[in-house]
């Protein structure tokens, strides 16, 4: 059987091109034909292949093979599937996948510093607030104040 390493990162915000690497090792002792599809298969949409080769690899050789995808709006598993060439047809030689999550990126936030001198309070007071909602502040007097 022939070994598959694949390298992609563990996750990647939607839009974002996610690169991936294969490395197919021959671990026989002479060298065959070997077919390599490399599949991006998102949770939400149909799978598409992203990298297609026939190489002969060498026993004992590997071969390292490059393909990106751009990232969904969903995880995406990459898969690769080999198949060897032997005696005038191809044959099933292995599997591998590796799940790319989507990193959905921490909502922008502004600081809202609320400066009350004395005499009074304001709600809500200072904090952090998801960017361009609205916070409505509203002032207090202390007993024997006036605003």
């Amino acid at each position: 059987m022939a070994s598959i390493a694949i390298t992609a990162p563990s996750s990647a915000e939607e839009g974002e091109k996610v690169s991936v690497s294969v490395k197919v090792t021959n671990t026989r002792t002479i060298g065959y034909i070997f077919k390599t599809e490399i599949f991006a298969v998102p949770d939400a949409y149909p799978d598409y292949l992203i990298f297609s080769t026939e190489d002969i690899i060498f026993g004992g050789s590997s071969k390292t093979y490059s393909a990106s995808f751009t990232m969904p709006d969903c995880n995406t598993t990459v898969f690769v599937w080999l198949e060897r060439f032997e005696f005038n047809r191809w044959n099933y030689e292995g599997s591998a996948s590796k799940v790319v999550s989507l990193e959905v990126p921490a909502p922008e936030t502004f600081h809202l510093s609320v400066h009350v001198p004395s005499g009074g309070y304001v709600t809500p007071g200072s904090g952090d607030y998801l960017a361009y909602s609205t916070v409505t502040l509203r002032a207090y007097p202390l007993s024997g104040y006036r605003f």
